[in-house]
């Protein structure tokens, strides 16, 4: 027996695009964020197909830090 599966995309790139999506990859990063430290910012920027935010370094002693001691790095275990 073959199963066929027809995928909507129209409605998975709304799904993937919605609001409360978008919101729940935020919380994610922002808790990343919160775990990496001060130095550390969420930038938000969603895609035409899916919802989007990360966590970068917000100036060059985050830079530093994420370059010596890994402090994003190690933070991204408190996004899950």
């Amino acid at each position: 027996m073959t199963v066929r599966v027809k995928i909507n995309l129209k409605g998975l790139n709304e799904l993937m695009t919605s609001k409360p999506v978008q919101d729940l990859v935020e919380e994610r990063a922002r808790k990343i964020q919160e775990a990496a430290g001060p130095n550390f910012e969420v930038v938000s920027r969603p895609h035409r197909w899916v919802a989007r935010a990360f966590v970068q370094p917000a100036n060059s002693t985050g830079a530093a830090e994420e370059a010596r001691e890994k402090k994003l790095t190690g933070a991204l275990s408190a996004g899950r």
